[in-house]
């Protein structure tokens, strides 16, 4: 019984020491606001919104969570009160340690200023909301945005001349540091894609702003496009986070200007024979699947097209894209050309599993060449049937 107990009593001081040593829980920041929180007009909004890269800058101890919600108002009275959105009854049950509030920019619009007479007091009572919650957090007070040109009822005249006071006013009431985001961006318009939204740029010049006034001291210096780096047979890959997917590159070592990158629509697995060749001759190859997982066809269009722009405008890749889709992916990747035909160079397609009433007038006028694998797959009579330039087998350079 003795030793049964002296034993206990080890364990349990054991646990105690440990315990001591516990790592501290993180940080939490609530970043609440609209869509310029949310990261409108940023295509990969898992790397480069404010929010995340702020997190990226600040490390594991601290937790930043993005709480941004389109279109949404600090006005009860407006069109889309941010007081109705499921975000701003998570950003209360995340218990904050810090809240960075930016809300004020869609109140300036026409149909929703009108009730500017509530707009300081609904946002005392906004934020009186967190700061009755257990952690009672710090709060932080962002002015609205510069609009460096007009959009959406939004003017830099009432954003200035109205909206910013107000937010000043109630940072003075309520004892709140104040963050200015209208001054320091003020000018700035290259870093407001649509004259509203940051960009990327302006996106990483905001989480900097908001690390310096969260640990008094310059930000680091980060690379425009960051990820998870490796080798992968001798050739240079990088991972990261999109949508619901991981995004992966492999590059070429010498990019070829007369090769087109390649979009293989799915995960990652390894490096066989036919890509290798195509990094060999200059390709990059991109690996994204999750336009083929969606259920409607216009939002898998749409994240297409927006995914062909961002890897060009984004990672710097050629005009021309060869596409290599699988499965129901196939009519995606059909679709896509249809959509954007002068920059398609070659469509592969694996597997197909075609839906009817396809509508492939621009592939057919530009004879883009479609790749169909296996060479006795059953939709190859109804491509050729609509008039499409099908050649059977691997493309040529493989």
């Amino acid at each position: 019984m003795k030793r049964r107990i002296f034993i206990f009593g080890v364990v349990a001081l054991f646990a105690a020491f440990c315990n001591g040593f516990a790592a501290p829980k993180p940080t939490k920041i609530a970043c609440v606001g609209d869509s310029i929180t949310a990261g409108n007009g940023i295509k990969n909004k898992e790397m480069d919104t404010y929010p995340s890269v702020l997190q990226e800058m600040l490390g594991k101890k601290y937790e930043v969570e993005n709480f941004g919600a389109s279109g949404r108002t600090l006005l009860k009275k407006g069109d889309h009160p941010y007081w109705n959105d499921g975000n701003y009854k998570r950003a209360l049950e995340f218990m904050p340690d810090i809240v960075i509030l930016k809300l004020g920019t869609n109140d300036s619009k026409p149909q929703n200023w009108r009730h500017k007479d509530e707009f300081i007091a609904n946002m005392r009572e906004m934020i009186a909301a967190f700061k009755n919650l257990e952690t009672k957090p710090k709060i932080y007070l962002c002015t609205p945005m510069y609009a460096s040109r007009p959009a959406w009822g939004i003017t830099e005249e009432v954003v200035h001349n109205e909206v910013v006071p107000a937010v000043k006013k109630v940072a003075k009431l309520e004892k709140l540091k104040l963050i200015d985001l209208h001054s320091m961006f003020e000018g700035q318009g290259d870093m407001l894609g649509d004259g509203i939204h940051p960009n990327e740029e302006g996106a990483m010049k905001m989480a900097g702003i908001f690390y310096k006034v969260l640990t008094n001291k310059n930000p680091p210096k980060l690379e425009a496009i960051r990820g998870r780096k490796s080798n992968e047979g001798g050739f240079a890959r990088l991972d990261m986070p999109m949508r619901r997917d991981t995004l992966s590159i492999v590059y070429p070592k010498q990019s070829d200007e007369n090769k087109s990158w390649v979009w293989i629509a799915e995960d990652f697995s390894k490096l066989n024979k036919e890509r290798k060749k195509l990094l060999e001759g200059g390709s990059q190859l991109m690996f994204w699947k999750t336009p083929t997982t969606c259920r409607q066809m216009k939002e898998a269009l749409d994240w297409s097209v927006e995914f062909y722009f961002y890897g060009i405008e984004r990672h710097k890749l050629f005009r021309n894209v060869d596409l290599d889709f699988s499965g129901r992916g196939a009519n995606v990747a059909l679709m896509l050309a249809e959509k954007i035909s002068d920059r398609v160079a070659s469509i592969t397609l694996r597997d197909p599993e075609l839906e009817e009433g396809l509508t492939l007038a621009k592939v057919v006028e530009r004879k883009i060449p479609v790749y169909v694998l296996p060479k006795n797959s059953n939709v190859v009579k109804a491509l050729k049937d609509l008039g499409v330039n099908v050649i059977l087998g691997q493309p040529n350079e493989f």
